[in-house]
């Protein structure tokens, strides 16, 4: 072999995997020539990283039941309820803030408990159970307050401050979710490659069957993986909240799919048992910059999802490859 050849074998094995980091390093070099400073002044590209931030909170846990073989897509529909939940108290009863907090982060659990023993102990595929909840929390959602927005119009020091989570800065610059977002995707990495459940839900993911006779808890771990799923979503809805001020029952309906993508955007398999949970911060990021592009195009949404669609078959496609 000559030092030719050697060296092209080099770049092969330095760009194997990352493939979706190369994408998303074109499309900033294509925003940055077509839109110019526009695209690449910080007040744009940290209200992407801002609004990606909550969607992609919800996105690890999804990433989390795909590694495991699984799927969520009421992800959505508990953001959703959440939200209207926690307008409720604020609005409709008067309820302190703390308590409404503790309300609405009650959902999270619920559905997660609910969603894991359908799954995994009365062994519904995912897909079908999670879809119920999903319909299930929708018509929740419309039934609070009669299919309508619930506002939040009251300002007080605590609402304030709750608010501040979603739209303040960390030293003046960096959007507080987009920190916390990446806090939480290095913890769950952490878990999912330190600990014991972590790699149960690998393996899993795997082969179910080749787990549970080598000794791992199949049951308790898919329950597990779908409880920190709701959680998360959950935690996601009250970040929407604080950034919109608004209860939506129309809001978050779309979540589960699109998450679907980014996961698998990010490079984890759709078939479960591989993958990275740090590829979900690459997946969330190529999702908000392509919605971005397109708003600064002057595009509807129509073609965001359109084109997030054809970038998930490629991902899709170039797994199969591999």
């Amino acid at each position: 072999m000559n030092k030719k050849e050697i060296t092209m074998q080099n770049v092969r094995n330095c760009l194997r995997g990352k493939g979706t980091l190369l994408v998303l390093i074109a499309m900033i070099l294509f925003s940055t020539c077509t839109f110019g400073s526009t695209f690449m002044s910080w007040s744009n590209l940290s209200n992407v990283l801002r609004q990606m931030s909550w969607f992609g909170i919800a996105a690890i846990g999804v990433n989390l039941c795909i590694i495991a073989g699984g799927r969520d897509v009421s992800v959505g529909y508990t953001a959703m309820l959440t939200g209207m939940i926690f307008t409720f108290c604020i609005t409709k009863l008067g309820l302190n803030l703390w308590i409404a907090v503790l309300i609405a982060l009650c959902v999270g659990p619920f559905v997660g408990m609910i969603n894991g023993f359908i799954i995994a102990k009365l062994h519904v595929r995912a897909m079908i159970a999670t879809l119920s909840v999903g319909w299930i929390l929708s018509s929740l959602g419309l039934i609070i307050n009669n299919d309508s927005t619930i506002y939040i119009s009251k300002q007080t020091p605590y609402i304030n401050l709750f608010y501040s989570i979603s739209r303040s800065s960390l030293f003046g610059f960096l959007p507080t979710p987009f920190c916390i977002f990446l806090i939480l995707v290095f913890a769950f990495w952490y878990f999912t490659t330190r600990t014991s459940t972590g790699r149960a839900i690998y393996a899993i993911g795997g082969d179910a069957e080749s787990a549970s006779m080598m000794g791992i808890h199949v049951v308790k771990t898919q329950m597990i993986t779908h409880f920190i799923c709701s959680v998360l979503a959950c935690i996601a809805g009250l970040f929407l909240v604080a950034r919109t001020g608004v209860g939506d029952p129309a809001s978050c309906s779309q979540w589960g799919f699109t998450m679907m993508s980014t996961v698998v955007i990010g490079g984890t398999r759709m078939r479960g048992g591989r993958g990275d949970i740090r590829g979900i911060i690459i997946g969330v990021l190529i999702y908000g910059m392509i919605g971005n592009m397109l708003t600064m195009a002057g595009m509807t949404k129509y073609w965001q999802d359109m084109i997030t669609g054809l970038v998930l078959l490629m991902a899709i496609l170039s797994q199969n490859f591999k």
